[in-house]
């Protein structure tokens, strides 16, 4: 388990007890120091049930007396209700929800109900850490798991894993496949697509009342100002190429702010139904509000990674420009950072119209 202290990751033993010690830089970097020998240094001969460590960015874990697999799994999801991917701990009293939680959770309750036993689950890597709010249609992430456990599973059909992980994830979450691996696995991404959806009204005409749709509050940004598609597409092509992008981005430390956006580009959608998405999201809603016929701006950003906020950050400066607030220029000069700019720094946009909409690995490109 990697527990959290200020920006830096310290590695700890977990104790069949509730207790947990630091490790010392010297057994991290040996990785092959002996479990028992470990215990006894540092616990006075307790039986270890797990060690994780974070050595040179590679995860690794001993699970004693039993042998692991890694598991790949891509999967959907809607982020209204969870509190971001991630595991966010105790929050007012009560676990806060997270699509990485409920992922854990389910995948350990199918391997459960196989094997007879308590199974435990951990998660390794993911393509992304989405905000709260946000959603994905195609997240990928690794989990190490009890190998026996998975072999009985599987023993059974191809199918039985998919099955009984998506019996115990709650509906706005859906594992689409997964693969299985005896070996250690890690991910590497080589790049994202995120899409923001703005929605606006299908007509300006002056007197006509304008209105959003309530049933896509949770997944688009209403914005009833007319936006300058045109302008839009010309400043989004600034961004395109090897930039530093520490001015839109939230403030997080990287040493490394620098990225490449392969595409970025801006379209015009008349009919909801032509949404990737929406299809999925119709059987969901919950709403019995008239439907408003409202456009959609689809804002694409393709790129080999992207930095906390940094979409967000992006679409804010884009409504600038497309309510000619600003010149389409001026995400240029927001990049350069320069001088005298006189450009303030702009909240980011609303969680809920984000997408990871796809990701690819090194062998898909």
């Amino acid at each position: 388990m990697l527990k959290e202290r200020g920006t830096k990751k310290e590695t700890i033993i977990a104790l069949e007890t509730t207790t947990t010690v630091s490790i010392s830089n010297d057994d991290k970097r040996n990785k092959n120091s002996d479990i028992d020998d470990i215990a006894s240094r540092y616990n006075g001969n307790r039986k270890i049930e797990q060690i994780v460590c974070d050595c040179d960015d590679q995860f690794f874990e001993v699970v004693r007396g039993e042998e692991v697999s890694d598991v790949v799994l891509s999967l959907e999801y809607d982020g209204t209700n969870y509190n971001g991917w991630q595991r966010q701990g105790i929050q007012e009293n009560q676990l806060a929800k997270s699509v990485q939680g409920a992922l854990e959770y389910a995948t350990a309750a199918a391997l459960s109900s196989c094997s007879g036993k308590k199974e435990k689950v951990v998660m390794i890597q993911a393509s992304g850490r989405t905000d709260k709010g946000v959603h994905a249609l195609d997240q990928r992430c690794v989990l190490r798991v009890p190998r026996s456990a998975m072999l009985i599973i599987e023993s059974s059909s191809s199918s039985s894993f998919l099955a009984k992980v998506n019996s115990n994830l709650p509906e706005d979450i859906a594992v689409l496949n997964y693969q299985h691996f005896l070996e250690r696995k890690i991910l590497s991404i080589r790049k994202k697509r995120y899409t923001y959806i703005i929605q606006q009204p299908s007509s300006f005409a002056e007197g006509k009342l304008a209105r959003p749709n309530a049933e896509l509050h949770n997944y688009t940004w209403y914005l009833p100002q007319q936006l300058n598609l045109g302008a839009i597409k010309t400043a989004m092509k600034y961004l395109e190429g090897f930039h530093d992008f520490n001015a839109v981005s939230c403030k997080t430390g990287r040493p490394n702010t620098c990225r490449t956006i392969l595409h970025a580009d801006a379209f015009l959608v008349k009919n909801q139904s032509d949404l990737p998405w929406f299809k999925k999201l119709s059987k969901q809603a919950k709403t019995t509000s008239p439907v408003a016929r409202n456009n959609f701006i689809v804002l694409e950003f393709e790129g080999d990674g992207f930095l906390k906020h940094q979409v967000r950050q992006m679409v804010s400066v884009i409504r600038k420009v497309g309510e000619e607030i600003w010149p389409p220029e001026s995400m240029s000069d927001i990049l350069q950072q320069q001088e005298g700019s006189s450009y303030k720094k702009l909240p980011s946009a609303p969680s809920r119209g984000l997408w990871l909409e796809r990701v690819w690995t090194a062998h898909e490109i």
